[in-house]
């Protein structure tokens, strides 16, 4: 039975790697820093304690397993200072590669979980539309560390590597979103953007499955974008998580200068409780772009990509999860 490394397996995303891993007839193993996250993976999963920043333990590990497949799945998306964003979204990702070379344990394939933002929204494309056929602009330092992570893989030209950059990921399991369904919910749709902000998503169970199947696939040196394919006006977006709810949705925009007053309160105060919120000033610049519509066909044509959940249905099951665990 081949084996597989996870990094970052108890996570929102990590989870369902696992369960499509397992599915899928791979030995699987997974990294954590929480004991507490792993209580709920299968027993079947082999399980490490990791600190990206202890190289001997990484060593360790890669030579005691030699694993045929590894999932880079870990990043920081929130942090005091840009040092620690590079130092989990980017750097690792050397150190990583620089280990695999080193100790003779390349595998059949190094998969690295990026992030759309690594590219910038589509107004700086002139499809208006998020491509490779285009420079990149990342806008945040989240970003800009994830571009830096595949700058870095791309180097390690005796890798065989692929990278994914999804966009917004949704599902059971994650609670990042939980804020805006409880104000769907009750009726009220904040919109931090234009009301026709186009926005893309990828529902998690779909990603997990197109991450494996990439995986262990024949495609090598190559990255994708991956959304489910078109994109949704957040108006729309709203609507139809209305109407799961059975709410009619009333609509409200949040200026971008309010926006940018609420990021600078919250660094003060985030300077005090050492909790570093999602919003801030660079992320009220990805929040308030025009599109995140990114271009999907090379998933389609590699692995021949089709969702098996729409934004409705992938919706329903998320609402779903969150009202059995009692969070909405």
């Amino acid at each position: 039975m081949e084996k597989i490394l996870i990094i970052g397996g108890t996570g929102f995303i990590g989870q369902h790697l696992v369960n499509t891993a397992l599915e899928r007839g791979l030995n699987v193993h997974i990294t954590y820093r929480n004991k507490k996250r792993t209580a709920t993976l299968p027993a079947n999963v082999t399980k490490h304690e990791f600190e990206i920043s202890n190289e001997d333990k990484i060593r360790q590990l890669i030579v005691d397993y030699s694993f045929d497949y590894i999932i880079q799945n870990i990043g920081i998306t929130k942090a005091k200072s840009s040092n620690k964003y590079y130092a989990a979204n980017a750097n690792f990702v050397r150190k990583l590669g620089k280990i695999l070379i080193e100790e003779h344990c390349i595998p059949k394939k190094l998969l690295f979980i990026s992030s759309l933002s690594a590219y910038g929204p589509a107004e700086f494309s002139p499809t208006n539309i998020i491509s490779d056929q285009f420079p990149p602009h990342p806008l945040t330092v989240y970003g800009k560390s994830k571009l830096q992570g595949e700058h870095f893989l791309i180097g390690l030209k005796k890798i065989p590597y692929l990278i994914l950059r999804p966009t917004v990921v949704y599902g059971p399991g994650d609670k990042e979103l939980f804020p805006i369904l409880k104000l769907l919910n009750k009726g009220l749709g904040i919109h931090l953007g234009p009301k026709n902000q186009m926005l893309s998503f990828i529902y998690v169970k779909d990603l997990a499955n197109l991450t494996i199947t990439a995986l262990l696939s024949e495609y090598e040196q190559k990255s994708y974008f991956v959304a489910s394919n078109g994109a949704i006006s957040t108006t729309n977006f709203y609507e139809t998580i209305g109407s799961i709810f059975q709410k009619k949705i009333r609509h409200f925009s949040i200026p971008k200068s309010v926006l940018k007053g609420i990021a600078r309160i919250l660094h003060f105060i985030a300077m005090v409780t050492k909790k570093y919120p999602m919003l801030n000033s660079e992320k009220v610049e990805e929040l308030t772009a025009t599109s995140w519509e990114c271009d999907v066909t090379q998933i389609e044509k590699d692995f021949e990509f089709v969702p098996l959940h729409t934004l409705k249905s992938g919706m329903k099951e998320t609402v779903q999860w969150a009202q059995n665990e009692k969070l909405l």
